[in-house]
Parts: C-alpha cells; sequence; structure tokens
C-alpha cells in the first residue's frame, strides 16, 4: 500500500469522525434548546390556568359575592374581553408546536406574535370591563400577571442562551457546512421584558 493511499485513507477517517462529532455536537445543542423550553412551557401554561380561574366572570376574590351566575350569565361580554379571550387561545394554540419543536424559528415566530397579541388585549380593557364583566379589583390581578411574567424571564433567559449557542454553532466554519448539509437551520430565542432580568 502507496504511503499517498494511507494518508487519504487517515485523511478520509479523520474526516469521517469530525463529520459524526460535529453532527452530534449540533444534535446535542438543538436538544438543549427543547430542554430549556420544558421548564418555561411549563409557567405558560400555569400564566394560562391562572388566567382561565382569574377572570372568570362575577368569580373574583373581591367581588364573588357582588355577582352571581346568572347576572353574569345576562351581562354581555365586552369587546376587550373578548379581545383577551381570543388573544388567549391565539396564545396557548402558537404553544403547542413550539412545544413539539423549539429549535423551529417559524413557530417560535408565530408565539412571539401570539405573545404581544395578548400583551396588547390584556393592556387594553378599561377599568370599567373589570367592574362590569369580572367584579374584582383589577390591581391585584394586574400585579399578580406582573409577578408571572417576571418570574419567566429567567427561564426565558436560559432558553434564549440555549438557542444562540445552537446558532453560534451552526454558523462557525467548517460546521456550518454540515449544518447546511443536515438541514440545521438557525433557531430563534423570546422576547425579555425591557425591565426584566437579563
Amino acid at each position: 500500500m502507496s504511503d499517498g493511499l494511507v494518508i487519504a485513507i487517515a485523511l478520509a477517517a479523520l474526516a469521517l469522525f469530525w463529520a459524526v462529532g460535529a453532527y452530534n455536537r449540533l444534535v446535542r445543542l438543538r436538544a438543549a434548546i427543547g430542554t430549556a423550553f420544558a421548564p418555561l412551557d411549563a409557567r405558560f401554561n400555569e400564566r394560562l390556568a391562572w388566567m382561565g380561574e382569574a377572570l372568570k366572570p362575577g368569580d373574583g376574590a373581591a367581588g364573588a359575592e357582588a355577582t352571581d351566575g346568572a347576572d353574569a350569565a345576562s351581562t354581555p361580554e365586552p369587546p376587550s374581553w373578548a379581545r383577551l379571550g381570543a388573544a388567549s387561545e391565539q396564545w396557548a394554540l402558537a404553544l403547542a408546536p413550539v412545544r413539539a419543536r423549539p429549535a423551529d424559528a417559524d413557530a417560535v415566530g408565530r408565539l412571539v406574535l401570539a405573545h404581544a397579541a395578548l400583551d396588547a388585549a390584556w393592556a387594553s380593557i378599561p377599568v370599567q370591563d373589570w367592574a362590569s364583566h369580572v367584579a374584582i379589583d383589577a390591581t391585584p390581578v394586574l400585579a399578580q400577571w406582573e409577578r408571572l411574567r417576571q418570574q419567566e424571564q429567567p427561564l426565558v433567559a436560559a432558553f434564549n442562551a440555549a438557542v444562540q449557542r445552537y446558532n453560534a454553532a451552526i454558523g462557525q466554519f467548517p460546521a456550518a457546512l454540515m449544518a447546511r448539509l443536515c438541514g440545521f437551520r438557525a433557531a430563534q430565542g423570546l422576547p425579555l421584558l425591557e425591565d426584566g432580568p437579563a
């Protein structure tokens, strides 16, 4: 066997080992995004469940005795409440594909848009709608909403860090070649609150 052939075989073996190692590293980094999203997903679901309980018509802690079921049923739903309900459903629907594919930038992008719509719907509820539809003082509910958002921020930061590590890996040469050949695409992070933890 000639020296040239031995060198060629050695180089091919090195390239194969590198390719396997690079592929496995990208798979691990992509899986780490899912691992980082799992506790955040649990928090998101907690917030959705809390919204469902806290915002039932006439069931507020401060006004449960003020509005009975018959009155709540006969009171028409304010438009702001309809927008909030629709935005909440949209956010819940947008969570499902991210839960299955947390590294999918398109799915995360739709979740970001749905969450922005939920925030806008929440912020647009007039004070009189709280009193007329939910029969509670809005102040503690709004404070709890903000607490839940703030508690999510470290988990959002951890998810974003996993996304950044993965994106950096698929952008580095020569791993970028492996990423392109194997269909690894850049992931997307989630926005942090402006005054939330970094």
